[in-house]
C-alpha cells in the first residue's frame, strides 16, 4: 500500500539555523510514529511539515489524495491524526 505521507530530500531552516536537512521519511496508514529529540532539534517543525502547516524550504512532500488536515492540538500535547479514506 502507499503511504499516507511522504517527505523526500526535505530542507528546513529558520534563519540560519538548519532544522532538517535532506530528510526523507514516509508514514503507511497502520504506522505509528513517535519524535523524540533535543529542544530545538526540529521535534515539531517535522510535525508542522508532515502536516503542511509550513512549506519545506527544499524537497517535496506528497500526501494520498484522500488525506484531510491531520494536525490537531491536545492540550499540552500535539495529536497527528491521519484520517485517510480508502480508494
Amino acid at each position: 500500500m502507499a503511504n499516507l505521507v511522504n517527505l523526500e530530500s526535505v530542507h528546513k531552516s529558520y534563519g540560519v539555523q538548519p532544522l532538517l536537512d535532506g530528510v526523507s521519511l514516509g508514514v503507511g496508514d497502520t504506522d505509528r510514529i513517535g519524535v523524540v529529540g533535543l529542544n530545538g532539534g526540529g521535534k515539531t517543525t517535522l510535525l508542522e511539515l508532515l502536516a503542511g502547516i509550513v512549506p519545506p524550504d527544499d524537497g517535496r512532500i506528497s500526501r494520498h489524495a484522500t488525506c484531510a488536515s491531520p494536525w490537531s492540538p491536545n492540550g499540552p500535547n500535539w495529536t497527528m491524526r491521519l484520517p485517510c479514506g480508502r480508494p
